[in-house]
């Protein structure tokens, strides 16, 4: 009676150690995996994106570093769902003295002189189907460089 007691004994702690041992690896397996990034809504762009030659060279980060502000040459007239381009003449009021002996500013210069648009290409597009406002998201608090850099 006692070696059956015995064997009882043992076989509850080798029953209970082996349980120990079975949750404590699948605890470790569980907190070694890393957690997954939450899903985007939009995926990135798998290639690198080349902006089209324009007809005048232009740098926003160089403007934006000078000071300047978005909304300093695009508006979002009503109902806000596009930014306007600014005419050749709201550039020539900085550049009628600031680098004005460049071929580039030269050439802006002609533009406004003939009230011409410039004949910029556009880089973003929306797609067919979506529905898209700029203010909404400008009201939201989304800044320009969110999605323009």
């Amino acid at each position: 009676m006692v070696k059956r007691i015995g064997w009882i004994a043992a076989a509850v702690i080798t029953s209970t150690l082996a349980a120990f041992l079975f949750l404590a690896a699948g605890l470790t397996g569980q907190q070694a995996a890393s957690p997954q990034a939450p899903k985007q809504m939009v995926p990135d762009n798998p290639s690198e994106h080349t902006p089209p030659a324009q007809p005048i060279p232009y740098s926003h980060k160089k403007h934006l570093s000078l000071g300047l502000d978005c909304k300093d040459c695009h508006a979002n007239p009503e109902p806000g769902k596009l930014m306007t381009f600014p005419e050749a003449s709201k550039c020539m009021l900085c550049h009628v003295t600031i680098s004005r002996d460049k071929v580039s500013i030269q050439k802006l210069a002609e533009y406004a002189k003939s009230k011409q648009a410039i004949p910029w290409i556009r880089v973003y597009a929306v797609l067919p189907g979506v529905t898209w406002n700029h203010r909404v998201h400008l009201e939201a608090g989304v800044t320009c460089e969110t999605c323009h850099g």
